[in-house]
């Protein structure tokens, strides 16, 4: 089953790059669920309009966005907050587990 998380973040920072990019904030965090790193799940924060960034954790829960090819980071503003575990075929949202999404911008 893929677990799927929604909730909604504001987010400030500092970043840019290049200059048809909107304003970027570097964004690491480490994901976990019951208390324990969940490894290997992809992390996407949606902005209300624009690219998506997504990372992926490690094996510690850990993640840094990206926003477009090598560049780190996301939009800033209110985003939404998506973790899935694309390995797994079944789509269908899991409840009753709570992931805990941690962030540092």
């Amino acid at each position: 089953m893929m677990t799927l998380l929604s909730l909604s973040i504001s987010l400030t920072g500092c970043g840019g790059g290049v200059s048809d990019q909107p304003e970027l904030g570097l964004v690491k965090g480490t994901v976990t669920m019951d208390g324990s790193p969940l490894a290997g799940v992809s992390v996407t924060f949606s902005p209300d309009s624009g690219r998506p960034a997504t990372g992926k954790t490690d094996v510690a829960g850990n993640y840094e966005l990206i926003y477009i090819r090598n560049t780190p980071g996301c939009k800033l503003g209110h985003n939404t907050v998506m973790i899935s575990n694309s390995n797994e075929e079944d789509e269908m949202e899991q409840e009753g587990d709570d992931a805990v999404v941690t962030a540092t911008t």
